[in-house]
């Protein structure tokens, strides 16, 4: 189910696009695991710019904002594999050439199981998790690695995200 979704943030709204939501089993919520710190960067940002947000807050993945609305999804990874293939220089590229252009969400009371399986499923190591529509934090299979999830769970989760596939990922 695709929805566009409103939600605010520091007196500013936003609109997700394009966001799929799952549905899961009741047991340790999302909500339990997910950082509930939120960082943003403007599509029209430089991938220097959003290197170094990723490198100064320790993190792998941004929502990108145009306007008021969430247009996507940048990675550590779409930053090296998709903009070194441009063959122009990192601040030449904004985030919008190389960005997810969906963001897959979980809603904050859905099952972390159901999150794991899910990433498992789509080949995403982190899911922007929402209440009631509204962004409120983001959850990656190393939030949950340290819970009472066995390690051989996660090693299986882990295992089925980094399967080489002939399947297109979700840009």
């Amino acid at each position: 189910m695709r929805l566009d979704i409103p939600f605010y943030l520091e007196n500013c709204e936003f609109k997700i696009v394009n966001c799929v939501f799952i549905k899961g089993e009741k047991n340790m919520n999302v909500e339990d695991y997910m950082s509930r710190s939120i960082i943003l960067v403007n599509a029209d940002d430089s991938l220097v710019k959003a290197a170094r947000i990723m490198q100064e807050a320790n993190i792998g993945c941004l929502p990108v904002k145009k306007g008021d609305e969430i247009v996507g999804m940048i990675t550590d990874r779409d930053i090296v594999v998709r903009a070194v293939a441009s063959e122009k220089t990192m601040a030449e590229v904004r985030c919008e050439d190389v960005m997810s252009h969906s963001a897959i969400c979980i809603d904050k009371n859905e099952d972390a199981h159901s999150a794991l399986e899910f990433m498992a499923e789509h080949k995403i190591r982190r899911l922007p998790v929402t209440d009631r529509g509204d962004l409120v934090g983001m959850i990656s299979i190393g939030d949950i690695a340290d819970s009472e999830f066995s390690n051989e769970f996660i090693g299986d989760t882990l295992e089925k995200i980094s399967e080489k596939t002939n399947e297109s990922r979700i840009v």
